[in-house]
């Protein structure tokens, strides 16, 4: 087998590296990620581009059932956000006051809006309670500091186009906001206020993404934001992400314009109005027909002026094949440019330069220059000649933003913000932000380690941890997926990075081995689903249009079990493949499989036969499918669409192996759904679905459902797990980490506090007939109760005397667990019974 990793250090530091500093683009693009496109945009299937007025509705009623919400739900507790908060998130914009650099606003894609008021040593959040958690920009008015405005919606446009809902103002820093229009804009990327007159504020917007339409432009308010008219819009394709008023003429005005359009059928980053547009009347009259810069189509581009010398301005372009067109500057205010003779390589955007397209200078010096992409680089003559400007390592990849405040610069990337001084070198960064708004895909629970969290992320790969220490280790590269655990093996377990990478070890993380030996390397899904058996840990399945099958998951390779199970159609521009599988826990061999296509199939045989199951469902976008744990006829599947006049947040309920389907969707709102859950030992009453707008839980089989806890924002949550050893609800959410939730109330547990640090130890294990508590450090009168692997209770609470020994001759075979209360603490212990 391929050994990717020998030592357990050097893996951590190979997978960071691999993540973060690739040599070359290829092993950038194998490793890392390139902003994947069509994760949001395929789960409009059948239609070309999501309904974006039906979304739009649904989550503005999810905001006021929240605020309206007048009845005890059951499921009213908090959440508990587990971490991280040290890998970071995708900055948009970071914002310094300009009377006090100690206090910093920063905005997230889809994390919301943070501020700290002792520079960076602690933060708090400023936008939660809001139904649109993009942030594209933050500016703040100079004249008045309180004054604060906010873009809603996320400029980037790459794997998920996060919408926003306008644009907000506050009049108290940020605490309080209100509505200031631009509603149908959907993506406010900048706001620039005229240094003359503070009431006069231009905002760009790059419009609705999906199709071709009037919302994008350059809108100004001459009434502080009270009333906006369009006074810029070249084309339905032409949105702008950045706009610039001369500190020393506001009648000279830059912006720069990108054409993007993305749907089902359609990926455009490229076309005519993609440049820098400029007016001399104060934003009245616009042309692109600038002196000196490229014309023709174009991808990107960037412009910066130089506060101390207004009359500087530099330009950078992308063209259309996503790399460096040329470096511009302008040394009559941007009127005219001329080309700058650099030594940047031509492949120095990695291919993908629409991901950035942004060009900064020192305020007070304009030879200090610096250039965004993958790196960050930096120039100190003006643009001619190059360095790195930071070492991948000590910053995260993918540059989207600096600041400069006093002697300080401030960089915003996709893994967080970091500051380092104006004169130190490359090496010199290091992060100041601390801010749980990773985005995970997935969660998972190691059975092992019950008070650990598991998950993938966007960007930063596979780690775990939980809120006693927020800094979580990196635990493997690329962009992180589902985990899985062998359950009678602690050394045993997967990791998963995009497109299907598996990689499996047997020395609990000593080595990694390629875990995806046999699959058909060119139709695995971006987060490929995966699962080993409940009922053999050597047995495995997972699927790409067709269903494989490894018996050995300690050396897997894989062989299909069905032919191809999908229709021969593009979904999102990428072939049809499979988006969940599950198999029963209760009969070995009975599998489900669900396609992003609408389809889903069910065999009873272990793979043997296939039987498509899909009728009775809607032809939409299949989010996820569960077998029951408890009723062995029964399964869920879920639906994730859009869809005007259409109920899209469907969740279907056989109890025949799929002969017929029941809707259960009930009083859940009208917005995608992503994962169900299924509580085992509840008869299938207790369930809890992920939603674009947070979780839904249903104490009646799906009859009534009710949103769960009292403060999650409505972020998007893909995935959620159960933790049956501390009967907690796990969350992945894209924007605010690994939140939990307990179940104590409605599984009966008693309302404890797990300690994370005991020496308690158990021995031995495995165990035969008897074990014995070593090391105790919770003093006396403890009690205990035998719990298995499913979170079920094998015995009552039962008092331990000092120094007893515990029966264990009637435990089944493997895993179990003992769970020790003392007072208000409980410790969580695993033991194997031979």
């Amino acid at each position: 087998m391929k050994h990717l990793f020998i030592f357990f250090t050097f893996a951590t530091i190979f997978c960071y590296s691999c993540t973060q500093d690739p040599v070359s683009t290829t092993a950038r693009l194998d490793n890392k990620l390139y902003p994947y496109l069509d994760r949001h945009i395929e789960r409009a299937y059948p239609d070309d581009q999501p309904d974006v007025e039906a979304y739009m509705a649904a989550k503005e009623k999810v905001y006021a059932d929240i605020n309206n919400k007048d009845k005890s739900s059951g499921f009213d507790l908090e959440w508990q956000t587990e971490g991280p908060s040290n890998l970071g998130g995708r900055v948009t914009c970071i914002t310094i006051n300009p009377e006090n650099d100690d206090i910093i606003y920063m905005g997230f894609g889809t994390g919301g809006a943070y501020k700290t008021i002792d520079g960076g040593d602690t933060w708090f959040p400023i936008f939660d309670n809001f139904p649109f958690l993009s942030v594209g920009g933050i500016t703040i008015d100079s004249e008045n500091t309180d004054i604060i405005y906010l873009g809603t919606g996320d400029p980037v446009i790459s794997s998920i186009p996060h919408l926003g809902n306008g644009l907000y103002k506050s009049l108290d820093a940020g605490e309080t906001w209100t509505k200031s229009g631009l509603d149908a804009q959907r993506i406010i990327s900048k706001v620039e206020i005229d240094p003359t007159n503070p009431n006069k504020i231009f905002a760009t917007s790059q419009g609705l993404p999906f199709t071709a339409n009037n919302s994008r432009g350059i809108y100004l308010s001459e009434d502080a934001g009270s009333t906006w008219e369009v006074v810029y819009n070249f084309s339905d394709t032409t949105g702008f992400t950045d706009i610039t008023i001369n500190p020393s003429n506001p009648n000279i005005i830059h912006a720069a314009a990108w054409d993007r359009t993305r749907s089902n059928k359609l990926n455009n980053v490229v076309g005519e109005g993609s440049g820098i547009h400029l007016s001399q009347d104060g934003g009245k009259t616009w042309t692109k027909n600038i002196p000196g810069l490229p014309q023709g189509l174009q991808c990107k581009a960037g412009v910066t002026v130089c506060n101390s010398q207004p009359e500087i301005v530099y330009v950078v372009y992308i063209d259309e094949n996503r790399e460096l067109e040329g470096l511009y500057k302008s040394v009559d205010f941007g009127l005219t440019f001329e080309s700058i003779d650099h030594d940047l390589d031509p492949g120095v955007m990695n291919g993908f330069g629409w991901y950035f397209g942004k060009i900064s200078v020192n305020p007070n010096n304009p030879d200090h220059l610096f250039l965004h992409s993958v790196r960050l680089y930096e120039s100190r003559d003006g643009g001619r000649t190059w360095d790195l400007g930071a070492t991948i390592g000590f910053v995260h990849a993918d540059m989207h933003g600096l600041q400069f405040s006093g002697d300080f610069i401030f960089l915003a990337t996709d893994g967080g913000a970091y500051k380092r001084h104006i004169d130190d070198d490359l090496n010199g960064w290091e992060d100041f932000e601390d801010i749980p708004v990773s985005l995970f895909y997935r969660v998972a629970y190691n059975p092992h380690k019950p008070d650990l969290y598991y998950g993938g992320m966007q960007d930063n790969g596979t780690s775990a941890g939980n809120f006693s220490d927020m800094a979580w280790p990196r635990l493997f590269g690329g962009d992180g997926f589902q985990a899985v655990f062998n359950p009678n093996d602690p050394n045993h377990y997967f990791y998963e990075t995009q497109n299907g990478g598996l990689n499996v070890t047997v020395n609990d993380g000593f080595i990694f081995d390629f875990g995806a030996s046999g699959i058909d390397e060119g139709r695995k899904a971006w987060d490929m689903q995966y699962i080993m058996s409940p009922h053999d840990e050597n047995i495995m399945y997972t699927a790409t249009d067709r269903v494989y099958r490894t018996t050995n998951s300690y050396e897997p390779v894989w062989s299909s079990i069905s032919e191809s199970l999908t229709k021969d159609v593009l979904v999102g521009n990428r072939s049809p493949n499979a988006t969940s599988i599950s198999e029963s826990p209760i009969d070995q061999g009975v599998l489900y499989v669900s396609f992003n296509e609408g389809s889903v199939y069910m065999s009873p045989s272990g793979g043997d036969e296939w039987i498509n199951i899909t009728e009775g469902l809607p032809e939409r976008f299949v989010s996820s499918i569960k077998a029951s744990p408890d009723q062995p006829a029964s399964a869920y599947v879920t639906f994730s669409g859009f869809k005007d006049d259409d109920n899209t947040a469907y969740v279907f309920k056989t109890e025949n192996y799929g002969d017929t389907w029941e809707d259960i969707t009930s009083d859940l709102p009208n917005i995608a759904v992503n994962d169900i859950l299924i509580i085992p030992n509840t008869n299938d009453e207790l369930m809890f679905i992920a939603s674009d707008v947070g979780v839904y839980g249903s104490e009646d089989g799906g009859t009534t459902w009710s949103r769960v806890g009292s403060n999650m924002p409505m972020v998007i949550v893909y995935d959620l797990e159960f933790n049956p050893v501390t009967q907690t609800l796990m969350a992945a959410t894209f924007g605010k980490s690994i939140m939990s939730f307990p179940l104590d109330e409605q599984l009966g547990s008693s309302s404890t506090s797990v300690v994370q640090n005991s020496t308690i130890t158990i021995a031995p294990s495995p165990a035969s007939s008897y074990i014995s508590i070593l090391d105790n450090d919770l003093g006396e009168n403890l009690s205990y109760e035998l719990v298995d692997i499913t979170g079920k209770a094998l015995t009552n609470r039962v008092p331990l005397s000092s120094g007893s020994v515990i029966d264990v001759t009637n435990v089944q075979a493997g895993l179990n667990y003992i769970r020790l209360f003392h007072k208000d603490k409980i410790v969580i212990r695993s033991f194997i019974k031979g």
